[in-house]
């Protein structure tokens, strides 16, 4: 009895462990550069358009309250840096830079 008893406080104790290794890995920060293909100020959302290799993948962010502010300024086909994160197969964005390259005017 005792053994089983041992043997379940380890499992649980071991279980307890990865799932926060686990949530930590979906709420880890990155980064994305793509061009905008629409901006929702209304509803603050952000769909992006990166290259992955040769594919084109297309995401939507939710864009939180402190980035709000910067889709004032975007225009579809104006290029972007998107800090965010993802959290249950939801994108959050965290920060927004238009991103000026040497063709683009100032």
């Amino acid at each position: 009895m005792r053994n089983r008893t041992v043997a379940l406080v380890f499992v649980l104790v071991l279980g307890a462990l990865s799932v926060p290794a686990w949530s930590s890995a979906q709420n880890a920060v990155r980064r994305m550069t793509g061009e905008v293909l629409a901006v929702n100020r209304d509803a603050e959302a952000l769909t992006v358009r990166a290259r992955v290799g040769d594919r084109a993948v297309d995401s939507i962010f939710s864009v939180e309250a402190s980035a709000a502010p910067a889709l004032a300024a975007l225009e579809p086909g104006d290029t972007v840096r998107v800090t965010y994160v993802s959290t249950h197969d939801q994108l959050y964005a965290r920060n927004v830079v238009k991103v000026f390259d040497a063709a683009t005017p100032r």
